[in-house]
């Protein structure tokens, strides 16, 4: 089974919408310290599940994530380096991100390693190994 049809229902019709209505009411340019929905890349591999996400300029101490009731939740707070300037145009922030989405149960948890290289946030879990069909031998007596 792949993992396309696993995470067939990633995102959910409500968080399309929350992130339709929120990108048609803060302009980029808008959003201040409000957490910004920070795009996946989600793949696999043979034996494992890959969650990419950017965040340039995040340090690993700034990101934080956690995991409960099947929902992997990745928060990040850049330190705002560009505070007391002048600008005329600042289309780059350094706001929070936020994300969070719902892991099938095909991935094991425990597995789970996260690094960040070049401004790009990786986070691995290891496939579970499902079990192979077998005949289970029905015996007289405990």
């Amino acid at each position: 089974m792949s993992f396309y049809r696993d995470f067939g229902d990633l995102i959910s019709l409500r968080e399309a919408l929350n992130r339709l209505i929120e990108e048609q009411r803060t302009p980029g340019n808008q959003r201040g310290d409000r957490p910004q929905l920070v795009p996946l890349n989600i793949y696999e591999t043979d034996n494992s599940i890959v969650i990419e996400a950017p965040m340039p300029g995040v340090k690993p101490e700034d990101i934080e994530l956690s995991f409960a009731n099947s929902v992997l939740t990745i928060k990040a707070s850049p330190k705002n380096v560009n505070a007391g300037r002048n600008y005329l145009v600042q289309e780059w922030q350094s706001s929070p991100y936020f994300r969070s989405l719902q892991l099938p149960e095909t991935i094991d948890v425990d597995s789970a390693s996260a690094f960040i290289e070049d401004g790009i946030l990786r986070i691995t879990f290891d496939k579970r190994r499902r079990s192979e069909p077998r005949k289970i031998q029905v015996k007289i007596g405990g």
